[in-house]
């Protein structure tokens, strides 16, 4: 739990922590960038928590595999001044990605993923998918609900082309979670690099998905 204010918490690499919340942050002023954390249980809880007035939330991949259905990856408790850009949520427990309480904040360029049919509540609306998302919070115009398609539980690595270079670049965060330079004019969604693909065939992607697990949606030289 972070407390302080003015501190920066990056670079941190948390895997299955287990039936509560994995971050909170209750102090103001703090910048959280450059995390990967990943939860898992079957208790109601969060990835991350934000609770302190104008943090900043750069470049993290949260994600939650607990099967709670009121599970959700990022509980928004502050009453003003979150900025949130190229954040990876991802629920594969069918929860929501985001719930948010909070009057003002300034989210965009992020990636939302739920396996259910809720991807979001704000002031406890339900948000069945992104365009709603963006009606109520004002914000997320440049925001993408794609799957990820990561291959493995505890991997960094997204393999969905449409993260790749879908981001914005943020003053002094120039390096990933791994160490690898970011990108200077288009950084990757997320805590890390990667290269993407472009589909390059005529293939049908969903028909794809609906065939191979993990699916990336993609052949050829993405394999």
């Amino acid at each position: 739990e972070v407390m302080a204010s003015n501190s920066v918490v990056s670079s941190s690499r948390i895997l299955a922590a287990a039936n509560g919340v994995a971050l909170v942050v209750d102090g103001d002023n703090n910048l959280v960038h450059t995390n990967f954390i990943q939860s898992e249980g079957d208790i109601e809880m969060s990835v991350f928590q934000n609770n302190g007035v104008g943090n900043e939330v750069y470049f993290n991949t949260f994600r939650m595999d607990g099967v709670h259905p009121n599970s959700s990856v990022w509980q928004e408790g502050s009453t003003t001044g979150t900025m949130a850009r190229n954040n990876l949520l991802v629920n594969y427990g069918g929860g929501v990605t985001l719930k948010a309480t909070g009057s003002t904040f300034d989210f965009d360029h992020n990636n939302y993923h739920s396996t259910g049919s809720i991807l979001a509540a704000v002031n406890e609306v339900e948000l069945p998918d992104l365009s709603a998302l963006q009606g109520v919070n004002g914000s997320d115009s440049s925001s993408l609900n794609v799957d990820p398609y990561f291959e493995t539980t505890d991997s960094t690595y997204p393999n969905h082309g449409a993260l790749d270079g879908a981001a914005v670049t943020i003053s002094d965060i120039e390096v990933d979670l791994e160490g690898a330079p970011r990108d200077p004019t288009s950084p990757d969604i997320g805590a890390v690099e990667f290269e993407g693909c472009d589909l390059d065939t005529d293939v049908d992607e969903d028909l794809i998905c609906d065939q191979v697990d993990p699916c990336v949606g993609y052949i050829d030289e993405c394999g």
